[in-house]
């Protein structure tokens, strides 16, 4: 039985010298670059209000599917904030107009393509229904 045990010994033994090139292939063997390859992530977003007046706070979100490192808004100059850098994003318009808001995302190793999407901030000269515009400011409304 000892033997027997000794030559399952130096056979186990044998086994692991011959076959130590395949596991130092194993060991060295490099990690994917994730930036190697780098997969272009996509920015989508979307807002909270449907009819957006100056003063309103709009709520903007990246809606995506990609897990982004790092956002890049831009609201425009009529905008507080300008810019931002965060998933969720509150905004007030400061004047009415139509606003291109843009978003780009970064994933693991590169930048989206810029989205833009138009945001259309309405004048208080608009017709308000049962509402009118009182003295010569017309962001004073006033129920009929």
């Amino acid at each position: 039985m000892k033997k027997l045990f000794s030559i399952l010994l130096i056979f186990v033994a044998w086994m692991m010298l011959f076959s130590a090139d395949t596991d130092d292939e194993l060991c060295t063997k490099k990690e994917e670059d994730p930036c190697e390859n780098p997969i272009t992530p996509t920015a989508s977003f979307t807002w909270d209000r449907t009819s957006i007046y100056p003063g309103d706070i709009v709520n903007f979100s990246y809606n995506g599917t990609d897990d982004p490192t790092a956002y890049s808004w831009d609201f425009g100059a009529s905008a507080n904030p300008t810019q931002a850098a965060t998933r969720f994003v509150s905004v007030i318009f400061t004047h009415s107009g139509t606003y291109d808001v843009l978003l780009k995302i970064k994933g693991e190793c590169i930048w989206s393509p810029l989205v833009s999407r138009t945001v259309v901030v309405k004048s208080f000269d608009a017709d308000i229904p049962g509402f009118e515009a009182i003295s010569d400011r017309k962001d004073r409304l006033t129920k009929n």
